[in-house]
């Protein structure tokens, strides 16, 4: 998650007390998927919300928020349930 922040740092202008985001005018969107070994929301944490807050700071669109969680069970790539569910949302955001 830090790196994930970190990254987007240089997309900030910052000057006298206020921040602006560098990303020119036209629309950007997003997808925001968390994934968490634990079981639940608590284990989760802050991770979407963090994710969430600093794509609205930079003027992104978020068009799809997912959260998944047990991944130490079931890795995302061993679980079609989910790797299908998220094609079908993003597709449905595409058209």
């Amino acid at each position: 998650m830090k790196i994930f922040l970190d990254r987007l740092f240089s997309l900030f202008e910052f000057g006298q007390g206020t921040w602006s985001s560098r990303l020119g005018p036209e629309k950007k969107k997003a997808i925001i998927i968390g994934t968490c070994a634990g079981s639940n929301e608590a284990s989760m944490g802050f991770t979407i919300e963090a994710m969430r807050r600093v794509m609205t700071d930079l003027g992104v669109d978020v068009l799809i928020e997912e959260v998944y969680y047990g991944t130490r069970r079931v890795p995302v790539e061993r679980n079609e349930k989910i790797r299908n569910e998220v094609r079908e949302k993003v597709a449905k955001v595409l058209v």
